[in-house]
């Protein structure tokens, strides 16, 4: 039931582990990474898929934790990313008919990671311009224009709309009103209106408010929050989507990420727009500056 998303799972797995200071495990399965590419430039979630850009992404993120770009072609993932956009402004995954902002998110932060990403192309544009007509009145942001606000996509939204220079063309009274009401009375969060708090919500909305500044972000109860998160922790070690269920890979990483965005010091702090702790990222930048540095000059 998994296997397909096996390099998703790889990156909630390495990014948990950097996150919580135990970033020397999972050496041996950086090499799936490169089984998983694919000849169009992009990657597919494990060796016998379609490329996907939600596993492009990422592979592009367990290279920042494996600090090694030079797994990455960069050239060859731009052209797959620009393959992937629709004259609507749209982006799909593997089927032009299954568009959503999830991919709109994947595509311009893949870009940005390989520095690719260039704010004033058309293209660019046209992307960002799609992801500001899927606002709702409610100030969430849906899956595509006229589809219902949800904390997810809210947050793959505001952080294109970050990447590509349009943040400032959104509602941000309505945006900020939407995502203070993710807060239930347990402290924790939840995606929609009437739906109860899960682990993975917290990371959607405070890594939403985190990028849209300090003071949004510190309008939120911190310490009920951390405690709704640390009530999610099992005996096994892993975080649950809510009390009393069982843990998965995918709400411990985002359990942990949100206690990094917190500040916990239990966590590394983390980077709101990536995911990935800000140590990792600023050492995969600077290993990404100087392999430019060794091809330029090779070349």
């Amino acid at each position: 039931m998994t296997e397909h998303m096996f390099l998703s799972g790889l990156y909630f797995g390495k990014c948990a582990l950097a996150a919580a200071g135990q970033d020397d495990h999972l050496a041996a399965q950086k090499v799936r990474i490169h089984a998983c590419r694919r000849d169009d430039g992009g990657y597919a979630g494990n060796e016998v898929y379609p490329s996907h850009l939600l596993y492009t992404y990422s592979a592009v993120q367990l290279a920042i934790l494996y600090n090694q770009p030079e797994l990455l072609d960069a050239d060859a993932l731009e052209a797959f990313v620009w393959s992937r956009l629709l004259p609507s402004g749209a982006y799909y995954g593997n089927d032009p008919s299954d568009t959503d902002t999830r991919f709109s998110y994947c595509a311009l932060a893949t870009l940005a990671l390989v520095d690719k990403l260039q704010p004033e192309a058309i293209n660019v544009r046209q992307a960002g311009e799609f992801v500001l007509a899927c606002q709702n009145d409610d100030g969430g942001f849906g899956l595509r224009p006229g589809c219902e606000s949800h904390a997810g996509q809210t947050f793959c939204c505001v952080a294109a709309l970050q990447l590509c220079g349009l943040l400032e063309k959104a509602n941000h009274d309505t945006l900020k009103g939407f995502l203070l009401r993710r807060q239930q009375a347990d402290g924790g969060f939840n995606g929609r209106p009437e739906k109860a708090s899960d682990g993975c919500y917290a990371w959607w909305v405070l890594a939403t408010m985190a990028i849209l500044g300090p003071s949004v972000l510190g309008a939120i109860d911190k310490a009920a929050a951390i405690k709704a998160l640390f009530r999610l922790q099992t005996p096994a070690g892993g975080f649950s989507p809510r009390p009393d269920e069982s843990p998965d890979l995918f709400h411990t990483h985002f359990a942990i990420a949100a206690l990094g965005v917190l500040g916990h010091e239990s966590v590394a702090p983390m980077d709101p727009c990536f995911c990935v702790p800000r140590t990792a990222l600023q050492r995969y930048r600077r290993s990404l500056d100087q392999t430019q540095a060794t091809t330029t000059d090779a070349s």
